[in-house]
């Protein structure tokens, strides 16, 4: 059995050979290490550089060990559908091992580890292991007499470096951009003496069926990416520009500037009044 121990910034775990015997254990500290989290939208990449290390220092360990069965040097040999080809000669891997160790077999366990060096000069102490770039586009209509913005064109895009489910790529753009789509225009808690207006469901005006744009696009782009294969992180990269983009798209249209959000009527109303 082919055992992969990884460690990372972000996610710790064991990849083993699921036992077949109908139950499952609750995953806890006592037989999987501690997991702080996936954060940054980094998990694709550190884990997958982890996972990457931990199999090519298990792979480099099975080398060895079929060196020494066949007395050569490990840099002479090479993995085939679990035989070991050295030259135009094949061995089975799985009888060398049972050979060697007894019918119980062997585990070589690798290990890989991702730790981003500390710099002192970056905001959080490490340097970026990769930026998300992303495009909005904003086509809006607003009502000089009442403020009110309407997007009816929204077009989204980022860079995935490459994707490794394309559909749930789209997705996360998709769904970043109308999270910020909601903050742009709608959502924003208030205050009355101090507490809280509109904390609850009913009051917090979030975006609703008939808000949203009558034309919505999204792209993704693979640029590649830090990770295994070019991949790279995506996760809320969807969101970042589309409050500005909507904020260009009101001054193109009334030739006022907005700068706080939401972009409510009333906000939208008192900047052309005061341009007046």
């Amino acid at each position: 059995m082919l055992d992969l121990l990884v460690w990372s910034g972000n996610s710790t775990g064991t990849c083993q050979k699921p036992k077949d015997n109908g139950s499952s254990a609750a995953i806890d500290t006592d037989s999987t290490p501690l997991d702080n989290g996936t954060h940054a939208s980094c998990g694709t990449v550190v884990t997958g550089i982890a996972v990457m290390r931990a199999a090519t220092d298990t792979r480099e360990q099975v080398l060895e060990f079929a060196a020494e069965q066949l007395g050569c040097k490990a840099d002479e040999l090479t993995l085939d559908n679990w035989t070991v080809r050295r030259g135009n000669h094949v061995y089975p891997f799985e009888p060398m091992i049972a050979e060697h160790y007894g019918g119980a077999g062997f585990e070589f366990i690798g290990r890989g580890m991702v730790k981003v060096p500390n710099d002192p000069r970056a905001p959080l102490t490490a340097a970026a292991l990769f930026w998300m770039p992303s495009w909005i586009g904003a086509e809006v209509e607003v009502d000089r007499e009442t403020g009110k913005v309407q997007v009816v064109h929204l077009v989204v895009g980022a860079d995935s470096g490459r994707s490794v489910n394309a559909l749930a790529c789209r997705g996360q753009i998709e769904g970043a951009a109308l999270q910020a789509f909601g903050q742009s225009l709608f959502e924003e808690l208030r205050y009355k003496g101090g507490e809280p207006a509109n904390a609850t469901p009913l009051t917090y005006r979030v975006p609703l069926a008939g808000d949203l744009p009558e034309r919505y696009e999204s792209f993704v782009l693979e640029q590649g990416g830090p990770g295994p294969f070019g991949t790279k992180g995506i996760g809320e990269s969807g969101m970042l520009g589309v409050a500005a983009a909507i904020a260009n798209a009101i001054e193109d249209a009334v030739g006022v500037r907005v700068t706080q959000i939401p972009f409510s009527p009333e906000r939208v109303l008192a900047a052309i009044e005061a341009a007046r």
